[in-house]
């Protein structure tokens, strides 16, 4: 169902090796320094794909990571413990090694290239992804060595710098060999969603980076700048789009300029989210540098910022985009373009596409850089990044275009119009997007050979449910002669997630229910069924597969016991989370499913159907959506959105249409349809958000969230932030809660000074429910207008956080600033501080400002009161303020029964209560020791209210913690039982 995002602009299939250059690299021996780290990884991975006859040893200090990545690897993968501060370590490992892949980073302040001396010493060929200035000139400077021990090196050898060095010699060689005039000004743009999911190593490169004053060149003169200053907004084209980058100390910049001979070199980078960027200019501005120099002291940063990294990470994706910008001097710009869904799979690609050129010997003897022709020859580069951008996931890949014809919206040039002229974006394009995709939906679909209606069996389980308009199926297996146990399972599909725009497989959601014979007790398992390659199987699976070799798997995520036949009931024991239990008692409950029928033929039944399911309910779905597109008018004449051409008027259209369309189920189709949608503007966004919201799907909305971040425009509005900040509350969680605040710090000249305080208010409120007051007031303080609503919140925060003196300091200046008119919860939140400040001087002047107000008889105001006046031990206040109050509650009555009370009005106030019709809950009875219970009893005994006697006996043994009943409580329970003549409860009493 989901289609392909992949757009190439040229043809490629990725040359095998061998296939270049005067040798073969086949049976070839190449050893990866740092291979159990995430690139040297996936260096290996793509070596192993594009050449897999390569011998590959894996060199590390884990030894354990090391040995998963060879197993994952298969037969021709090693590993070998190597530590490359050793030279005789090293020097004995290269002994037998064709080629040395160094990745074991960071770079930066590395003071020496031991690496590299050792190859030149046995006279191995080496690749490093060095992406630091001074180390790369350090690897320059043993050239005369390497040339001499007949020794082929490239330093830089990644993707940036590497691959990019590549492409800007590239858009030389072409410029100067098409007579276009002299290479004038060469840029380089780069673009990582988050850490691109290369972990600690690039957090360490990133804050290195930042301790170095930025190198450039400006008309051949070399010129030092402030690292991450000089933003500018730099388009990526399909799949990025626009992206803010900054200047950074990269080395292809002197090497381009030396090389190249190009007079104006820099080069810029940029993060995602936003506030990525912001939080490095922090670190450049004002973390000193003589920190951000030391790589002990940055390895401490790294350990700081990694796990909110990690987190970020998650939810970031890791997209990864490379632009080169070459300008001539004849006004001639091309651009070079590569962009790419995962860093960590192209990162090993392009560094497996260097390995591959040196083994086929493209490159000569020496130390080079990738656009050095010594390096990489000229006819060598198009293999080279063929390689490099083969792997799948890769966007977009164009060579010596005009920028125009790759930027996301291209421009009008001439008298051709270049854009994105389909049918889409004319009127109509909402109809032309269903029909599309009903047309896609019906062509993909595909019939399946199994029965699978009501009545269908499967593994001795009957499909027992499988109403069309559902989402779940039941299928359920009657006992046996084998198994006196009755099962059941339910299922449905999981919610629906995104990579981009593409929606990912979805796997089954299952519960499976065991009830044995004669018992009510049902044991359940909360499960998850995927689809899976053979290589992704549990170590215990046997499976089915199909002839593509996909088959399903199953986890179990939760085991516990219900006490109800309807398998919904209350949990008699959830137990310990299963995932922590030992592994072979795991592998042994999956057994226990598995020999009671839950195999692999029943769950890939259950993937197969209910996707089928899902499939036909789309389908019927969107053909309702295309009925409601079909009545939707265009606009009035007379509507102001005519006047603002074509493009508004769909935008128009298409937020009346969601707006309809979002408030329909399930929300999964919701989100695929928003996903289509031609024309997208802040309201789509915030209606999608919204949606999300309200069918409970916080994960969701927070991933629309960070995919409006991503997307750079539209940018977030007030309404925006509101319903992010309503999914953090839901979500419980507070880790971005600064950052979604500085946002709101720059939107602020933007808004009216009413919007902005509501906006100012949500936020105090997430800063309150997570407990930081402190933060909660100085966003109080710093609002420029504050209202009822932001005092009263304030005031909140601090009685719920037990500050009781601060929230009577907000209440003064509530009453103070006379400005508002108080409610009752302004009055109750003001006395609670005072009850939990036991202030009685505080509590007498507010209930002045109560009776002033007339709201003595509210129940929440008066049952204040009461509880103020029981804690200060003012029994005839508490007593006075409960009578004013026009209609009490149960928790009114607790208010005033938890004072100090004798056995006598304890039993009457109690009477009065049950007289009422109120029902005593179990704060009614919270600390009140034995003696009180039996006071209570035996009144109650004694004017004849035996039951109601006996039912406080039970009360009190069942729930309450107090200490075993005396001869007065068993004397005064057993008369009641008497005068009721309660034989059988009675012998219960006296046996205890």
């Amino acid at each position: 169902m989901a289609r392909a995002a992949l757009h190439i602009s040229m043809a490629i299939s990725p040359t095998k090796c061998g296939g270049n250059g005067d040798k073969s690299a086949e049976n070839s021996r190449v050893l990866i320094l740092g291979g159990t780290g995430r690139v040297g990884g996936s260096t290996a991975t793509a070596l192993s794909k594009l050449c897999p006859s390569l011998q590959l040893l894996i060199a590390g200090r884990n030894r354990e990571k090391g040995a998963a990545l060879v197993s994952k690897l298969g037969k021709n993968a090693e590993f070998v413990e190597v530590n490359i501060e050793s030279t005789n370590m090293l020097e004995k490992t290269l002994e037998d090694v064709d080629l040395v892949v160094h990745a074991a980073g960071p770079f930066q302040k590395a003071e020496n290239c031991s690496v590299l001396e050792a190859a030149i010493s046995t006279k191995t060929a080496y690749v490093d992804i060095c992406d630091d200035t001074d180390y790369s000139q350090k690897a320059k400077s043993f050239h005369s060595e390497a040339v001499a021990a007949g020794v082929p090196a490239i330093t830089t050898g990644g993707i940036y710098p590497g691959v990019s060095n590549v492409m800007a010699a590239e858009l030389v060689h072409s410029a100067k060999s098409e007579n276009a005039g002299e290479p004038e000004r060469l840029r380089f743009f780069y673009y990582t969603a988050g850490s691109g999911g290369a972990g600690p190593t690039i957090l360490a490169t990133s804050f290195l980076l930042l301790g170095e004053d930025v190198i450039a060149y400006n008309k051949g003169e070399m010129i030092k700048v402030k690292p991450y200053s000089g933003v500018l907004n730099i388009d990526f084209g399909k799949g990025i789009g626009k992206r803010d980058v900054y200047l950074l100390n990269l080395p292809e910049v002197r090497s381009t300029y030396e090389i190249l001979g190009v007079p104006n070199v820099s080069a810029r980078f940029g993060t995602a989210p936003f506030f990525w960027n912001w939080g490095m200019q922090a670190i450049a501005n004002f973390v000193p540098m003589e920190i951000l120099r030391d790589r002990s002291k940055v390895q401490q940063l790294v350990q700081i910022f990694n796990p909110l990294v990690r987190a970020i990470d998650g939810i970031a994706g890791e997209r990864v985009a490379i632009r080169v910008d070459l300008e001539c001097s004849n006004g001639r710009s091309t651009v070079g373009l590569f962009t790419h869904k995962k860093l960590s799979v192209s990162v090993g690609y392009s560094i497996a596409a260097f390995a591959l050129a040196v083994l086929e010997g493209s490159t000569q003897h020496g130390v080079w850089f990738p656009e050095e022709p010594e390096g990489i020859a000229i006819d060598a580069r198009k293999v080279l990044l063929e390689r490099a951008v083969a792997a799948e996931g890769t966007i977009n890949f164009v060579m010596n275009k005009p920028p125009w014809l790759v930027e996301t919206d291209p421009k009008e040039i001439g008298l051709g119009i270049y854009r994105r002229g389909t049918a889409l974006l004319r009127d109509g394009g909402l109809l032309q997007v269903l029909r599309s995709e009903i047309n896609h939906e019906l062509s993909s679909s595909c019939e399946s050979s199994c029965g699978d209606g009501v009545g269908s069996e499967v593994e001795g389980f009957m499909l027992e449910w499988t109403e069309v308009r559902t989402q779940d199926v039941v299928l359920r297996r009657q006992p046996d002669h084998i198994f006196c146990e009755e099962i059941a399972v339910s299922a449905l599909l999981a919610p629906l997630q995104f990579q981009d725009k593409d929606p990912l497989p979805r796997d089954v959601l299952m519960k499976v229910c065991i009830k044995k014979a004669g018992y009510d007790s049902v044991l359940r398992f909360d499960c998850r069924a995927f689809c899976c390659d053979k290589d992704q199987l549990l170590p215990w699976t046997t499976m089915e597969t199909n002839d593509g070799g996909i088959g399903s798997d199953f986890t179990i995520r939760k085991a516990y016991c219900s006490s109800s036949v309807d398998y919904l009931g209350k949990c008699k024991s959830v137990g310990p989370i299963f995932s922590s239990l030992d592994p072979q008692l795991q592998k042994a409950l999956k057994d226990y499913l598995v020999v009671r029928g839950i195999t692999p033929k029943l769950t890939n039944f259950l993937l197969e159907h209910l996707h089928r399911k899902e499939h036909s309910q789309y389908v019927n779905w969107l053909r309702t959506m295309e009925g409601i597109v079909a009545n939707i008018s265009p606009p009035n004449p007379g509507s102001t959105y005519v006047s603002t051409g074509r493009s508004a008027s769909l935008a128009t259209r298409t937020n009346i249409f969601f707006s309809s369309a979002a408030k329909s189920k399930p929300i999964d189709h919701v989100l695929k349809l928003f996903h289509l949608l031609p024309a997208r503007d802040t309201v789509t966004w915030n209606t999608a958000i919204s949606a999300c919201l309200r069918h409970c799907r916080v994960d969701a909305a927070l991933r629309l969230f960070v995919d409006m971040l991503l997307a750079s425009s539209p940018a977030p509005d007030a309404i925006t932030i509101r319903l992010v900040l309503r999914a953090f509350s839901e979500a419980n969680y507070s880790r971005l809660l600064p950052q979604i605040h500085a946002y709101v710090l720059k939107l602020q000249e933007q808004l009216p000074p009413s919007e902005l305080t509501v906006l100012h208010t949500c936020l105090l409120n997430s800063y309150r429910k997570f407990g930081y007051v402190e933060l909660a007031h100085k966003v109080f303080c710093g609002m420029p207008d504050q209202d009822v609503v932001t005092f009263t919140s304030m005031l909140t925060g601090y009685v719920q956080d037990g500050r009781h003196v601060e929230a009577l300091r907000i209440f003064q200046g509530m009453v103070e600033s006379g400005r508002f008119r108080l409610n009752e919860h302004v009055y109750s939140c003001a006395l609670r501080a005072c009850a939990g400040n036991s202030t009685l001087y505080d509590a007498q002047q507010i209930h002045a400002h109560v009776l002033k107000s007339g709201m003595a008889s509210d129940v929440f105001t008066g049952t204040s009161l009461v509880d103020l006046y029981v804690k200060c031990d003012e029994m005839e206040c508490a007593r006075r303020a409960f009578l004013g109050i026009s209609e009490p509650s149960v928790v009114s009555w607790n208010a005033l029964m938890a004072g100090k009370l004798d056995g006598d009005e304890e039993i009457m106030l109690f009477g009065h209560m049950r007289s009422l019709g109120l029902v005593p809950d179990h704060m009614t009875f919270a600390n009140r020791d034995l003696a009180l219970w039996t006071s209570l009893i035996s009144g109650f005994s004694r004017i004849g209210e035996s039951e109601a006697a006996l039912k406080l006996y039970v009360r009190m043994v069942t729930e309450a913690s107090v200490e075993p009943p005396n001869h007065y409580m068993f004397s005064a329970v057993l008369s009641s039982c008497a005068q009721i003549a309660a034989l059988e409860e009675g012998k219960q009493i006296h046996a205890q």
